[in-house]
């Protein structure tokens, strides 16, 4: 009873081992075809050959495999006659044996008669057993590989079609920010008129002073205002931050203008609001920007030679490549701008508001200003002010230098 227990369990242990082993030949399969897909067509090509070499080499093998077998173990083995041999030994061998035992003769006859037919059937039984369990297992074993395959595959439909979800809200949010793009781009309606007045009044004969009326500087206030930054699309992407080139426009023309510059400072741009202005590469030498809010604004690769940015709000304003050349910049608010090459021979840094988390090009900044650039304020900036390594954002990869507060 122990031993049948034994045979059972051992035949449903391999039965399980064909179907784990079906699973990890699906799963093979599947990243082996993954991997095929991504290879060029020389390799492909190699696997292809290598595997019909395999097939031509087992053909081989069964076409001539009787010389195969005389060559190795000296004689030729006919397959088609073998089970015939066989059960004309048994016969031989039963009949031997039968005469042996001490029986009646009609006994004897039947024993002769039975007995091979019992052997037989019992190899037969064996052979079939043993294929019905081969069955088994390549039965389970290429439902394993299907089943496998199959969850594999579902698996990768799955994060296909979480991508096309994603790409699908990439679109959504893309046509979101469009809508509004196009519904600020309809405010240069408005500038266009805004500008249209401005420039009739300036060209007015009585208007000696350059400076205008109180309605038209309302307008433009409030006009820059209502200009908001917003993301439009370069390239088919999302700019990473909003931006207002409509607020860079407005600036640029009221700077072209000819306005008074004090008038400008005072009236206009101590009241405006031009934060996130696009004004990069852009030629403002001598431009009066006094008191103006340019939080966030791109000047990148501007010229700002001889401009005053005297309690200029800079803050998060990008000045890579500026140049500030002989520029004025007391009481300016330069935290967490970036001054990457910023070229500032000459520049005015009395009383420098914030230079806390400005971003620069080389850790001994603040000694460069000191002692080789000799810059005003630059000894106010020592005594308050030194340089660390730090990631500038989450998605850094390495530490560079930025201004931060003395403790």
């Amino acid at each position: 009873m122990t031993h049948k227990n034994k045979g059972v369990k051992s035949n449903n242990e391999k039965l399980i081992l064909g179907l784990v082993i079906g699973a990890i030949v699906g799963f093979l399969i599947y990243w082996s075809l993954d991997i095929i897909s991504g290879f060029s067509e020389t390799i492909f090509l190699i696997l292809v050959t290598v595997a019909v070499v395999i097939a031509l080499i087992f053909v081989i093998l069964v076409w001539f495999r009787k010389r195969i077998i005389k060559r190795f173990f000296g004689k030729e083995i006919e397959f088609e006659t073998l089970l015939k041999e066989t059960q004309q030994t048994i016969q031989l061998v039963a009949e031997h044996a039968t005469d042996q035992l001490p029986i009646e003769n009609d006994k004897k006859e039947k024993i002769k008669f039975f007995g091979p037919r019992l052997v037989n059937y019992i190899l037969w039984s064996n052979f079939r057993n043993w294929g019905l369990k081969i069955m088994s297992s390549f039965v389970l074993g290429l439902g394993g590989i299907v089943t496998t395959i199959l969850v594999l595959n579902q698996n990768k439909l799955f994060e296909t079609q979480n991508q096309k979800i994603q790409d699908q809200n990439k679109r959504i949010e893309q046509q979101t920010h469009l809508a509004e793009a196009s519904r600020r781009s309809s405010q240069m309606f408005i500038m266009g008129e805004v500008l249209s007045d401005l420039n009739a009044e300036l060209k007015d004969s009585k208007n000696k002073k350059k400076v205008l009326s109180s309605t038209l500087t309302g307008r433009i206030i409030s006009l820059s205002r209502a200009m908001k930054p917003y993301r439009y699309l370069v390239n088919d992407t999302l700019i990473d931050l909003p931006s207002s080139p409509e607020r860079g426009q407005l600036l640029i023309s009221l700077l072209k203008s000819k306005i008074d510059g004090t008038f400008l400072e005072e009236e206009i741009l101590s009241d405006s609001y031009f934060a996130s202005a696009e004004l990069e590469r852009v030629n403002l030498e001598n431009a009066s920007l006094g008191g103006a809010s340019l939080r966030n604004a791109d000047l990148s690769g501007s010229d700002l030679n001889h401009a005053n940015l005297a309690y200029t709000n800079l803050s998060n304003a990008n000045l890579e490549g500026t140049n500030l050349d002989d520029t004025n910049l007391n009481y300016a608010n330069l935290s967490r701008a970036n001054l990457h090459h910023t070229i500032l021979t000459f520049a005015d840094l009395t009383n420098i508001k914030s230079l806390d988390s400005a971003k620069v090009h080389r850790y001994d900044w603040i000694d460069y200003i000191k002692d080789s650039l000799q810059l005003k304020g630059a000894d106010q900036i020592f005594n308050a002010y030194r340089i660390d390594s730090v990631y500038y954002s989450k998605k850094s990869i390495i530490k560079m230098p930025m201004i931060l507060k003395k403790q």
